[in-house]
């Protein structure tokens, strides 16, 4: 499209965000059950980028005028595996986190709920495609473009987990915002459900 309308523009390409752990619909089963569950196979690595890399991804792509019109994939700066991640959590929570890969229906099934089952099916086609082409998620195109210092996993678990407590308040807002504020007592229950440990037995 934008090449069509010639407007200029970088398209960055990121694979998976670091931040997407500590989502609402994630953040309770770690802090409830010790479980990381994710649609990526036991060992594989992937390239995970922090929401902070990709703003400084994108600051220094804007002062690179010559990047208009080229199309970069980018990723974290560590190949990392679930059971990496798991660790790092175990250390800065204090008590064991475990890995729990899922399938990618699995994972669509459990967005569903949250996002509706047609953007769960896209989301999780994602790790679909990434089961037979793992390489997807560990692409080191930009290093020559972007000489940058990213943020790495302890770096982004240290700053991310430094207040983090699946606040009930905060969880409860964000449902309210995700129904449209049009059923307030629903997302309040929904969100206490989610911090129950019940609700994963």
């Amino acid at each position: 499209l934008f090449d069509v309308a010639r407007l200029p523009y970088i398209s960055l390409r990121p694979p998976i965000y670091l931040d997407n752990i500590l989502a609402p619909w994630s953040i309770p089963l770690i802090m409830n059950k010790g479980t990381l569950a994710y649609p990526i196979a036991s060992g594989q690595q992937v390239a995970w980028l922090s929401r902070r890399s990709l703003d400084l991804f994108t600051g220094e792509a804007i002062e690179q005028p010559e990047l208009v019109g080229k199309k970069i994939n980018i990723s974290g700066p560590e190949l990392l595996t679930g059971e990496d991640i798991a660790d790092a959590l175990s250390k800065e929570l204090g008590r064991a986190i475990q890995y729990l890969p899922v399938t990618p229906d699995e994972f669509e099934l459990q967005l569903a709920d949250t996002f509706g089952q047609s953007t769960a099916q896209e989301i999780a086609n994602i790790y679909r495609v990434a089961e037979s082409n793992p390489h997807i998620f560990q692409s080191t195109d930009w290093k020559q473009a972007f000489p940058i210092a990213l943020q790495t996993l302890q770096q982004w678990t240290k700053q991310s987990l430094s207040s983090i407590q699946p606040e009930l308040q905060k969880i409860k807002e964000y449902f309210v915002g995700f129904y449209n504020c049009n059923d307030a007592s629903k997302a309040s229950q929904l969100a206490e459900d989610l911090l129950s440990p019940d609700f994963y037995d």
